[in-house]
């Protein structure tokens, strides 16, 4: 997943992801300090409504 164990972002991060809401950067790699845009932060929004209801 590529996230720094420790970090105030890990676990949410590894529950999007083991979730299916975020895929990371690359199949192997997340990077926190990368802007969200718009359209990833609809595709979030939309893979959440699809895990809750």
């Amino acid at each position: 997943m590529g996230v720094a164990a420790g970090r105030w972002f890990t676990d949410p991060v590894r529950w999007a992801f083991e979730n299916g809401i975020t895929n990371g950067t690359s199949p192997t790699t997340f990077d926190p300090g990368q802007a969200v845009t718009r359209v990833q932060f609809a595709a979030f929004l939309s893979r959440y409504d699809n895990l809750t209801n």
